[in-house]
């Protein structure tokens, strides 16, 4: 394993000196997870982020968990939740797309204590997109060919060049139809024609133009990698794992594809969004690491330092996810070890995502 891969995930680790000082590199445990699939056929951006107050929070329900700082408002109107009832979060009274305040600061880069990132405030999903809001996306005929976003949509609003290039939607599916089918096609995949008892799990198989396109759809964006890693660091705490420096277990994130208790690999290892919150993050952000990989912005390639809300837009063939997955040993729920290469058009049972999005 001297590439930093693991079997059956086609991905590659980057290796950040603060994991090795904390940790021995991990593979997999229990049942191997293969079936992670390609699907068939700029520059570096750093904008200084300008002088302004903090936006003010207020005006909706607050959400905070136990032992969480305090959270930003709900995202309000959102169409993957238009008329979707509040079921996520461990009471299933939450509405799935819930957005949290994330106060903007200064901290290292994957632990690495010279590259450091300034980051804006942003605002980012409390939960991963879960197949309820997707199924919203895909019934509005969106994600394919026909219907993709516009050109510049989903852009973060202090990067330049980050929105949709029109190159990318031969990169999407040609049809609704044959997007059902590949979301369906993988292994433990969440989704289903109709709706079921998974309406409340992560969205899994999509790849990083579907995740895009979704967050764009959705009045919102893929974070960026140094939003992503700041977000599940606790920022300037520089937390080992999202809820602190504590030692990982079955009630903090889904990894060892035991979430749901059971041993052996099953859909159910994809948990229910939220519910494990002794796991989440300083914000109140639920499932940061473990469950699902998340898709960001950046391509996989050198970190920029300094960092000003920036984002690696140098090499489109190689994006990045984040978080850890279902099947993952713990090693991988560390931000400092969790951020991997993918090639963009890569889909697989433990790969999904979450939007940043600005003021709700």
């Amino acid at each position: 394993m001297a590439d930093g891969r693991c079997p059956g995930i086609g991905r590659r680790i980057r290796l950040s000196l603060a994991f090795f000082a904390a940790a021995a590199v991990g593979c997999k445990s229990g049942d191997a997870v293969n079936g992670d699939t390609a699907l068939p056929d700029a520059a570096l951006a750093d904008v200084a982020a300008p002088d302004r107050a903090a936006e003010p929070v207020g005006g909706m329900d607050d959400a905070t968990s136990a032992g969480d700082g305090p959270a930003g408002p709900a995202a309000t109107a959102v169409p993957s939740c238009a008329g979707l009832p509040a079921t996520c979060g461990r009471s299933g009274d939450e509405s799935c797309c819930t957005s949290l305040l994330v106060p903007g600061g200064t901290f290292y880069r994957n632990g690495i204590d010279y590259d450091t990132a300034t980051l804006s405030d942003f605002y980012l999903d409390k939960f991963e997109i879960t197949v309820g809001r997707f199924r919203a996306f895909v019934n509005a005929g969106m994600g394919t060919q026909s219907s993709p976003p516009a050109a510049g949509a989903g852009a973060h609003p202090l990067i330049g060049g980050s929105g949709w290039d029109t190159a990318w939607t031969a990169s999407l599916p040609a049809d609704t139809a044959t997007l059902k089918s590949l979301l369906a096609a993988g292994k433990y995949p969440t989704w289903t024609d109709a709706p079921a008892e998974n309406e409340n799990r992560p969205q899994n198989d999509i790849n990083w133009y579907l995740a895009f396109a979704f967050c764009a759809w959705d009045g919102g964006r893929l974070p960026t990698d140094a939003e992503a890693d700041y977000a599940a660091a606790g920022g300037d705490e520089q937390r080992k794992y999202p809820w602190g420096s504590a030692d990982a277990d079955y009630t903090m994130a889904s990894y060892d594809c035991m979430g749901d208790g059971l041993s052996g690999c099953s859909v159910t290892d994809l948990v229910v969004v939220g519910s494990k919150p002794a796991g989440n993050a300083r914000w109140g952000h639920a499932d940061l690491s473990g469950n699902i990989w998340e898709w960001v912005l950046d391509c996989y390639g050198e970190l920029q330092t300094p960092c000003n809300d920036c984002a690696n837009l140098f090499d489109p063939t190689h994006r990045i996810d984040r978080g850890g997955g279902f099947s993952n040993a713990d090693t991988y729920l560390a931000p400092a070890y969790n951020s991997s290469d993918l090639a963009p058009k890569q889909v697989g049972p433990d790969i999904g995502a979450r939007c940043a999005r600005g003021k709700p």
